[in-house]
């Protein structure tokens, strides 16, 4: 290759890598500005966890068991899930899509005698899924 053809180049190049950079810094600009969290918006999964029943709960043959959870994410919750044995038995899809934080709450009633596992798994605007709680 010759000397005189490596100036347009290199130009080029300097130029591509400052839009790109450019691009990066509005876009955790307008993060910022709206209130996200730029490292959620990266990747961070939202988190979940089991405020009852507390794990080895006794439920006698017909009663039922109400499963509450309390979902967290900064990038925003989209839906919180409840399965019992690793099936999907119910969904709370929030109203307002984007909020925080979440309270949901789902009844069981188990089918057959003998222990169950219920989970439950939050999921956010951008479909990352936390870790399931389960009791």
């Amino acid at each position: 290759m010759k000397r005189k053809h490596l100036g347009p180049i290199l130009f080029i190049l300097i130029l591509a890598g400052g839009l790109v950079a450019l691009l990066l810094m509005l876009w955790g600009l307008s993060t910022f500005k709206t209130g996200g969290n730029i490292l959620a918006s990266l990747g961070e999964p939202p988190v979940v966890e089991i405020a009852q029943p507390a794990d080895g709960t006794l439920i006698a043959s017909g009663r039922g068991v109400i499963v509450a959870a309390v979902a967290q994410s900064d990038a925003g919750l989209a839906r919180v899930d409840f399965l019992a044995d690793g099936v999907v038995t119910q969904q709370y899809i929030l109203d307002a899509p984007g909020e925080q934080a979440a309270v949901a709450a789902f009844p069981w009633f188990g089918s057959q005698t003998g222990w169950h596992e219920l989970s439950v798994v939050a999921y956010d605007i951008n479909g990352r899924a936390s870790d399931a709680a389960v009791v």
